[in-house]
């Protein structure tokens, strides 16, 4: 089962944000968040520039 709920994805979200600026060496505040979801089925392909394009115009 999928994990909907807003407050606990928004925390783990910012974790995996705070720890990748540190790796990079980045600020927080000069990082531009764009976060999506793309749920597929595991016996596909892993072509994410297909997957953009799918459903891009969906």
């Amino acid at each position: 089962m999928s994990n909907v709920n807003y407050n606990e994805i928004e925390a783990l979200s910012n974790i995996c944000l705070e720890l990748w600026c540190e790796k990079s060496q980045v600020s927080q505040d000069d990082v531009e968040r764009v976060c999506s979801l793309y749920l597929k089925p595991e016996a596909e392909e892993d072509n994410f520039t297909e997957l953009l394009f799918k459903n891009k115009f969906s």
